[in-house]
């Protein structure tokens, strides 16, 4: 492959591009998930489309003049709408998702974004006013059962692990020790956790099997590329997040008085990051659960 690929990506800097490896680019996002791609001999997959139609094919176009490939697919880690609002730009390639996530995409598919839809989720997703003037969503065409190998050489595995939501899934690009890992892994923010089919066991599940993988690099939904030392510090806010809110449910503690107890984890996220109203609905749905 090497007489294919450039690896010249000095011109992307000003997009945030960043090569991981020889064979995969990483374009990190500050609205909507982050993307990515990955150059096999026969061709180029993507992981993840944003919720920019535009930004997302310009980011296929580029990848696909850098490695003078042509695309195959893109792999949706998960039905929620931030990962996959852009996925118009690759209407004419296979699009592969978790068969957990048919359920999603047929309730979105058939929505009619009302201003009033818009403006509330607006207040979730900022930019949604302008990204879905141009988007069009369609059903994936191919739905994953458990896991399925891609690549003619099989290095890629599409793995359904549950968690964040029920479709949630790994890319695993096993050639290349790389890992995507959606929103199961939220880089220095408050994480996303309150969905009804979030299951915090199957997640901290999946975060200890990504910890034995030290020599991968992980590419998270949304945030910098991580390492399995920082996986760690997610797996253990979770364990004790599980602890708390159970045991101070136990305790007679309120759900109302429960978002603000001062035994709540602090969390593995910097100073800086932003305490925005969706964690706080997510530890009240897990006082549901407990």
């Amino acid at each position: 492959m090497s007489n294919k690929i450039n690896n010249d990506f000095k011109s992307y800097a000003t997009m945030n591009h960043q090569k991981i490896t020889d064979t995969v680019v990483f374009s990190e996002s500050s609205t909507g998930s982050n993307l990515a791609c990955l150059a096999l001999e026969e061709g180029l997959y993507f992981v993840d489309a944003g919720m920019n139609t535009t930004r997302a094919s310009e980011f296929r176009k580029e990848m696909e003049e850098k490695f003078s490939m042509n695309t195959l697919g893109l792999f949706v880690t998960h039905a929620h709408i931030d990962h996959f609002l852009g996925m118009q730009a690759f209407s004419d390639v296979e699009i592969i998702a978790a068969k957990e996530s048919i359920p999603r995409f047929e309730r979105f598919t058939n929505v009619v974004f009302t201003e009033e839809i818009i403006e509330n989720m607006s207040k979730i997703f900022p930019t949604i006013k302008k990204d879905i003037e141009e988007a069009k969503i369609s059903m994936p065409t191919i739905f994953v059962d458990e896991k399925q190998e891609f690549g003619k050489d099989k290095d890629i595995l599409f793995k359904v692990l549950g968690g964040h939501s029920s479709c949630s899934s790994e890319i695993l690009y096993q050639k290349d020790k790389v890992l995507f890992t959606g929103d199961l892994i939220q880089v220095d923010v408050y994480p996303y956790f309150g969905e009804p089919d979030t299951d915090l066991k199957k997640w901290v599940k999946a975060l200890l099997d990504w910890e034995s993988k030290e020599e991968y690099k992980f590419l998270a939904g949304h945030g910098k590329v991580i390492d399995s030392k920082y996986i760690t510090s997610v797996r253990e806010f979770f364990e004790e997040m599980l602890i708390v809110v159970k045991e101070l449910k136990f305790t007679g503690v309120s759900k109302e008085e429960i978002v603000e107890h001062p035994k709540i984890p602090k969390g593995y996220w910097p100073n800086t990051a932003v305490r925005r109203p969706p964690y706080n609905f997510s530890i009240s749905q897990l006082y549901d659960k407990v």
